[in-house]
């Protein structure tokens, strides 16, 4: 749980498109983005509705992409899910506690 944990970061939706996909707009200062967070240490979060963001923007064409085959995609979804915490849906992602 990441409550008032300082050594967490969430990475938004946005930031795995980019970092994921070599002709998106920002594409390099991402994937960077994401290295340098790993790198320090720091706790990685997504949610699994960032998962279900990502699935819904690339399984259909953008400006800077085509629509990614499923199989790509559920491989970049078994990626993430190895690779990052996932915040769990319940009410304890949306309570933080300050005493």
């Amino acid at each position: 749980m990441m409550s008032g944990n300082n050594n967490a970061i969430f990475i938004d939706t946005n930031v795995l498109v980019y970092a994921s996909v070599v002709s998106a707009p920002l594409h390099e200062i991402a994937l960077q983005t994401l290295h340098n967070f790993s790198n320090t240490g720091k706790d990685l979060w997504i949610s699994r509705q960032v998962l279900r963001e990502y699935l819904a923007t690339l399984s259909r064409s953008q400006s800077f992409t085509v629509a990614l085959a499923p199989e790509i995609l559920v491989a970049d979804i078994h990626y993430f899910q190895n690779e990052f915490f996932i915040a769990e849906e319940n009410v304890k992602v949306t309570q933080i506690y300050y005493f």
